[in-house]
């Protein structure tokens, strides 16, 4: 079982106990190398425990992969070199290696020659102990090992009938062979035997796998591409010498008994340090297990796997997407066995527990509780593959024990914890660990409980440093996978067998990788300071538009000066209009610089003070205040040279008028957020409410003259808002009255004469600075008025404030009276899961519609142009794209031709398949030609996230 996090303050932590262990053992070498040479040297040792001098020895270093390593640049390593290492301390002794080309056999020859003085990795044998004596202490042990290369799965451990017949190679004159004649009477299989002159040849033969099924070596050694089948035949492994040579067998006897009792483990250590590798653990797979996999794929059944979704680190959900590092340790067992899954999603912990009790899932992958209480609930807990220890967060300031722990719902270990602190403790549940973390913040909790793991990411994301956490070693969690009684047992046997196979290495990789995306945490204020050249970037796009806009102005009024010179009264008439409109636009050249001037010089001070937070947010905001107002300046004009150009023409689509007003009445609630203003509204429709109208231009004047409010009333004022609407005796007609009163600054009688007049603004004292805006919302509002055939009225003092009233009569839907609202209520949206195609050629306006989308949990994929989109769409799955968000104005093939060429695919969801323009072409004619052409609705560009949302929850 891996630990997850045990507490040491660095990220990379599992190597602590190990370095502690090296440190010891370097500790005890050094006091020992002080001891001795104190001391004086003699030629042989003496019963004092004393050496007169330093004995150089040569020492058989035969070539084997983990024991003995030696690269290129002559560097050596190895389980037995380190063992040589450990004992040199103790003996003084100054070794001469000899032999790395040579193989054992050579070794064992080269020390009866006299050759060498000393040899390890030897095995008490009848004819070894003929000629040299041995160790007194062993220094490790080794079994014979059956290997097959990881192609073949034919054998398993534990599954003899496979094995029968089967080709084994080793090299020739191995003593291994007496252990597998042993083993193959035991349990009643023949073999035949297939000699090689050394391990390399043998190795390869394995892995061509044309000669032998199967290879007899030592576990002592790195595998590679191989697969263990079993095990069998242990053996101590000795250090020996040519037979009398006494008085170097004492030394090395007691270097040895000295280096077990400074470091009893040092075996174990140098085992998992040289001899593991992801197939040295036995996690092969019988018949029956690789029989189960296979199945599963034939049938395209995929296991479900369940978790508690606020385990944050260890198992959560981010974007729609299973995260932690329990979750990737699952994945990383289940692609290492090609093991088919998909998550069944918990969106809380209550439905977590509904779903594990209800035995929804055929995996829980983050059990904790009981074996009995596995049992009672129907499930088969496998062996503990993970752990964490409890910490405890509080404020830095907190001292003292804690009265209040905030503990997330569903945790009784937590509370149990808690309890134990302090029995007195008033426990307040919370959703999250998030909640938790916040109610210690706020002060509503002293202390919070959470695994170790998840209070080192809330630390390094406390940014403001105000929490600290202390770990609690006497309080730990095991993570077992609980397997679904129902299922196979042969998937309960192989996830059993996989969670003794993941490593402290692999759990620190997945962990660490947690850990350093905490602490590196991105967010929009460091994208928009790290991206100042796409702000820059959209400034100009729009400074453009607002230049052509100009331009085209300008040379239409040059047209219209020119046109019919031989007509004096349309030349006065074109000339009076110039006029206006040139007066207009020296007044909105003041009005667009404005903001302007306040994006760029924000930007500026934005990426000059990268490092300093509040004055990036600061600036940010007035960016985003600026940004707003450019934009309603623009709308305004647009809206205007539309009407004026007679290319507007009002809907006649049913409606529901008490939604129009409901959206009016959650503007004007949004409007005041910051201000000190009271509102009060009344609405009163009749049970007709539904009507063939222009919603959206009925919203549009409400809310313009709601903005007008809002804008020119002073804090501590009030602003009224109210909707009638009675049909007429026949009940055909809706007759509304919508009347919005407001206590501001009020207007004058001169300038309530012209307040509807094109290209008219007030411009009296200092208003337009105190009140930016373009002038020409009252002229659009009362030419969109006239165009519904409505009156409006409008009665104001200066400094008492605005009333007023617009009348409308809307034809009443008698289709639609029994029908309900389908408007879908605002709100957070969340597309967890759901994949999207994002086709866009511009790369900022990409950027920012991925941002956006990536709020929501969509999964995206995008595509640079139609012609892309359409290859994408072709070569996925039926049914993986969910909806496609397309731009119109594209090289290659533009979003119509992508739409018509994704519909005319010969697939059942080329049809169905939302489409949905994402566009700068946002005319309602530009509208009309993007449903004509196949797609299913229409987003303009800027875009705005909940109006996407909105649009793809009708469809989603």
């Amino acid at each position: 079982m891996c630990r997850v996090y045990t507490g040491c303050s660095r990220i990379k932590r599992s190597r602590c106990g190990h370095a502690f262990k090296i440190a010891l053992i370097v500790f005890a070498v050094a006091l020992s190398l002080t001891l001795v040479c104190s001391n004086v040297y003699a030629s042989e040792y003496t019963a004092t425990g004393s050496y007169k001098n330093q004995k150089i020895v040569h020492v058989g270093f035969f070539r084997y992969d983990g024991y003995h390593n030696m690269d290129s640049s002559g560097e050596k390593s190895g389980y037995g070199y380190d063992f040589l290492q450990m004992i040199s301390g103790y003996a003084n002794f100054k070794y001469v290696y000899v032999g790395y080309q040579n193989t054992w056999s050579d070794m064992v020859n080269m020390l009866r020659d006299g050759r060498i003085d000393m040899l390890t990795f030897a095995m008490k044998t009848t004819e070894n102990k003929k000629y040299f004596d041995f160790s007194k202490h062993n220094i490790g042990t080794s079994s014979a090992l059956l290997t097959t290369s990881t192609e073949n799965t034919k054998f398993a451990a534990s599954d003899y009938d496979p094995f029968d017949g089967m080709r084994v190679g080793m090299v020739k004159g191995t003593d291994r062979k007496r252990d597998l004649d042993a083993y193959a009477a035991e349990n009643g299989i023949s073999y035949t035997a297939v000699y090689y002159s050394n391990e390399a040849d043998l190795q390869a033969a394995l892995k061509k796998g044309r000669k032998i099924d199967a290879m007899l070596s030592e576990d002592m050694r790195v595998l590679s591409d191989e697969v263990i089948i079993d095990k069998f035949s242990p053996r101590n492994i000795y250090v020996i010498v040519k037979k009398g040579n006494t008085s170097l067998l004492e030394r090395i006897d007691d270097s040895i008994k000295k280096l077990n009792t400074a470091d009893p483990g040092w075996m174990i250590d140098l085992q998992k340090k040289y001899f593991h590798s992801e197939y040295s653990s036995n996690m092969s797979m019988s018949q029956s297990e690789t029989k189960y996999i296979r199945d599963l794929a034939k049938k395209n059944k995929s296991l479900k796997v369940l978790f508690n979704p606020e385990r944050y680190p260890l198992s959560y959900y981010q974007g729609g997407a299973a995260k932690g590092v329990l979750v990737d340790i699952f994945k990383q067992i289940a692609s290492e066995y090609d093991l088919p899954y998909q998550f069944v999603k918990a969106g809380s912990i209550d439905e977590y527990y509904q779903l594990r009790d209800d035995k929804k899932a055929d995996i829980i992958l983050d059990f904790v509780e009981s074996t009995d209480e596995a049992e009672v609930l129907g499930y088969r807990l496998t062996s503990p593959y993970a752990g964490s220890n409890c910490s405890v967060i509080t404020k830095k300031s907190f001292t003292g024990t804690p009265a209040t722990a905030a503990v997330i719902k569903g945790s009784e270990a937590f509370e149990a914890i808690a309890d134990d602190q302090n029995e007195q403790v008033k426990i307040i549940n919370y959703d999250s660990f998030s909640d938790c973390i916040k109610a210690v913040k706020s002060g509503k909790a002293d202390c919070t409980y959470t695994y170790s793991l998840t209070a080192q990411m809330y630390i390094l994301t406390d940014h403001n440093d105000k929490l600290k956490a202390s770990q609690l070693n006497d309080n730990s969690f095991q993570f077992r996978m609980a397997v679904n009684s129902k299922t196979d047992m042969a998937l309960y046997a192989f996830l059993n067998q996989a969670s003794h196979t993941i490593t402290d290495s692999q759990t620190e990789e997945i962990t660490d990788a947690y850990l350093v995306s905490a602490k590196q945490s991105y967010n929009i204020l460091d994208f928009l300071a790290d991206n100042p050249a796409l702000m820059i970037s959209l400034i100009a796009l729009i400074l453009a538009v607002l230049i052509g806009f100009i331009l085209i102005q300008r040379k239409n009024a040059d047209k219209l000066k020119a046109s019919n010179e031989a007509l004096e009264e349309a030349v006065e008439a074109a000339n009076s209009a110039n006029a206006s409109k040139t007066r207009f636009l020296s007044q909105m050249s003041h009005d667009i610089r404005t903001p302007l001037n306040g994006i760029i010089g924000m930007t500026q001070i934005a990426g000059e003070n990268i490092n300093d937070t509040a004055r990036v947010e600061d600036s940010i905001a007035k960016i985003s205040q600026s940004s707003e107002h450019l934009l309603t300046l623009i709308n305004d004009i647009l809206d205007l040279s539309r009407i004026e150009s007679g290319k507007i023409t009002m809907a006649h689509e049913p409606a529901d008028i008490r939604t129009t007003v409901n959206q009016c009445i959650e503007v004007l609630k949004s409007s005041i957020i910051g201000r000190d203003l009271e509102i009060t509204t009344s609405v009163s429709m009749s049970e007709h409410p539904y009507v063939l109208t222009d919603a959206l231009r009925i919203r549009q004047i409400l809310i313009n003259i709601i903005s007008n409010a809002v804008k020119f009333t002073p804090d501590g004022g009030r602003i009224i808002f109210k909707a009638e609407g009675h049909p007429d005796p026949e009940e055909k007609i809706l007759n509304c009255r919508f009347e919005i009163a407001d206590t501001g600054i009020g207007m004058d009688d001169e300038f309530q004469k012209n307040i509807f007049q094109t290209f008219v603004q007030a411009d009296s004292g200092n208003a337009r600075t105190n009140y930016p805006g373009s002038g020409l919302g009252m002229s659009i509002v009362k030419q969109y008025v006239d165009m519904l055939e409505g009156t409006i009225e409008i009665n104001s003092k200066p400094g008492e404030g605005t009333a007023v009233i617009v009348r409308l009569s809307l034809e009443i839907d008698r289709n639609a009276a029994a029908s309900e609202d389908t408007d879908v209520p605002a709100g957070d949206y969340d597309f967890s899961g759901v994949n999207a195609l994002l086709v866009e050629d511009n790369e900022i306006n990409m950027t920012i519609a991925l941002f956006l989308l990536d709020k929501s949990g969509l999964i995206v994929d995008t595509a640079a142009d139609g012609l892309e989109a359409v290859d994408k769409f072709r070569a996925s799955d039926v049914g993986y794209y969910q909806c496609i968000f397309m731009d119109i104005m594209m090289p290659n093939m533009n979003g119509y031709e992508a739409t018509k060429a994704i519909r005319a695919l010969d697939r059942p969801d080329a049809e169905t398949v939302p489409i949905i323009a994402m566009s700068a072409k946002a005319f309602s004619e530009d509208i009309a030609e993007a449903l004509e052409n196949g797609m299913n609705a229409h987003v303009a560009k800027p875009l705005d996230a909940h109006i996407i949302f909105e649009t793809l929850a009708r469809f989603i």
